[in-house]
């Protein structure tokens, strides 16, 4: 029994404990991953033949449309959570900050988190906003 217990000792000793931390998925990776979809065989025989080319493709868009919104209601819920009260806790946490100037002149400090189809979600000391792209005139970093 003391062997044992020695060789355990010796054991420990020799062998690292590692540690393995669970990695957050970033907004872009989520919004890849989840707006993804997939052509069946028929649909895929039916493109190759040339048959219903325009309304399977619509058909994919309109499903990656749904995906997007579904998605991008995840990213705000979850930055929501996320209760960042001042622009140096934003930078610190996306690793940015941001200044996004709209057509209208209004500036929005913030992190840009996700961006898909026409819309950014950008993480602002007041909470998560949508902002359509078409009415960004400019976006630096700060």
């Amino acid at each position: 029994a003391k062997e044992i217990i020695e060789i355990a000792k010796k054991i420990e000793q020799k062998v690292d404990v590692v540690k393995v931390e669970k990695m957050e998925a970033t907004p872009d990776l989520l919004i890849e991953k989840e707006t993804m979809v997939i052509l069946n065989q028929e649909e895929l025989k039916q493109i190759e033949e040339g048959k219903n080319t325009n309304e399977i493709l619509a058909k994919k868009q309109e499903e990656i449309k749904v995906k997007e919104e579904e998605i991008i209601k995840k990213i705000e819920s979850i930055a929501s959570k996320k209760e960042l009260k001042s622009e140096n806790e934003i930078k610190n946490y996306y690793n940015k900050l941001e200044v996004i100037t709209l057509r209208n002149g209004r500036k929005i400090n913030g992190a840009v988190i996700a961006q898909t189809g026409d819309i950014l979600v950008i993480h602002t000391t007041k909470g998560v906003i949508r902002v359509k792209k078409d009415e960004v005139e400019s976006q630096e970093f700060k």
